[in-house]
């Protein structure tokens, strides 16, 4: 599994609002639980709201995808314009 945090160009959101996306595969989408708001993206973004953070966690990952399928919708992903990325991808590759 790799985990990246990288911090990509500024937001168009309001000033002080963090946007950050969650991209990657089925650890990120929450697979296996009868409740997202389980998953780490909204437990990331309960945790940070909770410290005072105006933040807004993007849910972007999808059970199954490899980094091959990850590369081809991250384009589309980054329409979002978050302020930061947590990639979450490559366990699936070897399968």
């Amino acid at each position: 599994m790799t985990v990246l945090l990288t911090i990509t160009a500024p937001s168009l959101a309001a000033p002080g609002s963090i946007r950050i996306l969650a991209f990657g595969d089925s650890l990120t989408a929450g697979y296996g639980l009868d409740d997202l708001s389980l998953a780490f993206p909204a437990q990331l973004e309960k945790a940070l709201r909770a410290k005072g953070y105006d933040v807004e966690v993007i849910q972007s990952g999808v059970s199954g995808e490899t980094t091959t399928g990850g590369l081809n919708r991250l384009d589309w992903s980054l329409a979002e314009k978050p302020d930061a990325v947590i990639l979450e991808l490559g366990g699936n590759d070897g399968l």
